[in-house]
């Protein structure tokens, strides 16, 4: 059955050597790959090609921009296009498969304190994942890690695993909200 996926992005490495993963070199465009003869020969293994992208890197602890980034609306616009080509692509060909954000935020590493915990970057994740949507994407997951990471969409208890205590519901929860409102099925 399909088990094979092109994974592009943040952590590509992780899937080069592995049994039954497509080797792919990294990083890459889309279109590139797809248009490279790699779709027709794994089409048949493949169930989804799968990307990561982040607007920011923060994994050394310098954001490269503010928060005014995620109020523009056009930079969400700009971003969703990121693979545009690649995307259209794979539209367009006979091995057809879906392609899924699998991991985005507002930055890498975990967020900014600042910009990926507030009102306005919750806003931001609606516009992306719409834009996102428009483009042909056929799903989108927020990334969420371990509690205390700025850019969850919330945090367990500060206990024990499955122990008491209160959750956290964080900005980039909300934002999922008319997301998911407005990308529902009738299904």
């Amino acid at each position: 059955g399909p088990d094979h996926l092109l994974f592009l992005g943040k952590l590509p490495f992780l899937y080069f050597h592995r049994p039954h993963r497509s080797h792919c070199p990294a990083p890459q465009d889309l279109a590139s790959i797809l248009q490279s003869g790699w779709l027709d020969q794994y089409a048949e293994r493949l169930k989804y090609i799968t990307l990561q992208h982040y607007p920011q890197n923060n994994c050394q602890g310098k954001p490269q921009f503010g928060l005014s980034y995620y109020t523009a609306h056009a930079n969400a616009v700009s971003l969703a296009r990121w693979q545009d080509h690649g995307l259209q692509v794979i539209a367009s060909s006979n091995n057809r498969k879906p392609v899924l954000m699998d991991e985005f935020n507002t930055a890498s590493c975990g967020g900014v304190p600042g910009i990926s915990d507030t009102f306005a970057a919750s806003l931001w994740t609606v516009d992306y994942a719409l834009q996102m949507a428009t483009v042909g994407y056929a799903g989108a997951y927020l990334h969420t890690r371990e509690r205390g990471v700025t850019y969850n969409l919330f945090d367990p208890p500060d206990a024990v695993a499955g122990g008491a205590g209160a959750w956290t519901t964080n900005p980039s929860f909300y934002g999922m909200i008319p997301v998911a409102e407005a990308l529902a099925s009738a299904n």
